[in-house]
């Protein structure tokens, strides 16, 4: 019985690093957010800029507040300063953003007036595409930009008031293509300019521009929990994986048993067939000792 239990014992401990293995190796490939937030400091945007950053800051808060298991992907934040020269000022997990507080990226925005002159709008979202790369079977895309979308990287003459800029024709189009995106307190004229624009490069769904009049109202939300997406053949291959494992399983606990249980059966019968007297320890059988008859040695009597 003490023989049964270890292998029961061992048994148990095989499959419980199995079990682990495989929730390590589903943490390794459970899907996460990346969330790019672009804040527009350029002079153009000045007017704006006090409630970017108010729905910038209660966006984090509240994405901060997130829990999360120990062995779940955290979501990545990259906050960039979008300006002259774009530029990333915070990047990092939800787990590193609660340790930081609002002021102290905030101070970096403020902190930026030499380059409030310029807006490379190209430049800014290139940075934000090559910082959310990821295979995006496991990553979902989010990028937030709080802009008047307006491209003036040479320091130009600003459109006037009810005049449109038009993207610029090196804009990154293809590269947004499976991306989330979120444009706030952008000017109606500007919105009209780039919507044709946006449905001719199959981005009419996915790129939403609220204008500012409907940029107060609207309320961020944290990106959901994304999901994995996986065709039928990875599906069937999983199922294979799973099917393996239990088989692997129950042919070492087969094979445990065989050895502790069946084995020695074996060896007894195997000893007994080849003639052994006794087991080794075996208690000798005591044998009687009859005294010869003294009969034997008396003449016949007739």
């Amino acid at each position: 019985m003490q023989k049964i239990a270890q292998v029961i014992l061992w048994s148990m401990l095989c499959l419980g690093m199995l079990v682990c293995w495989e929730a390590h190796a589903q943490a390794a490939l459970k899907p996460y957010n990346k969330v790019a937030i672009l804040i527009d400091g350029s002079g153009s945007y000045k007017n704006r800029q006090a409630q970017a950053v108010a729905q910038a800051v209660a966006l984090l808060e509240e994405m901060a507040q997130a829990k999360f298991r120990r062995w779940e992907q955290s979501d990545e934040i990259i906050l960039i300063a979008l300006d002259a020269i774009p530029d990333v000022i915070f990047q990092g997990s939800l787990k590193e953003l609660k340790t930081v507080a609002p002021d102290a990226w905030v101070a970096r925005f403020k902190a930026r007036a030499d380059y409030v002159q310029h807006t490379d709008l190209v430049a800014a979202f290139n940075l934000a595409l090559r910082h959310i790369e990821g295979d995006p079977r496991y990553v979902s895309k989010h990028l937030i930009a709080f802009t008047d979308l307006i491209h003036d990287p040479s320091g130009g003459p600003a459109p006037k008031k009810g005049k449109a800029a038009p993207p610029p024709a090196e804009f990154p189009f293809a590269g947004l293509e499976g991306v989330a995106v979120t444009i706030l307190w952008c000017p109606y004229p500007q919105k009209q300019a780039w919507l044709p624009v946006l449905r001719d490069n199959g981005l009419g769904e996915t790129f939403q521009i609220y204008t500012v009049s409907e940029s107060g109202v609207v309320k961020l939300t944290p990106p959901p929990k994304p999901k994995v997406e996986q065709d039928e053949g990875e599906q069937a291959a999983q199922r294979q994986r799973v099917r393996s494992w239990f088989s692997l399983i129950v042919w070492c606990m087969a094979a445990l048993a065989a050895s502790i249980i069946i084995l020695p059966v074996v060896g007894l019968i195997w000893r007994r067939l080849r003639g052994h007297p006794r087991l080794p320890g075996a208690p000798r059988t005591p044998t009687l000792n009859h005294p010869p008859s003294d009969k034997l040695n008396e003449p016949e009597q007739h």
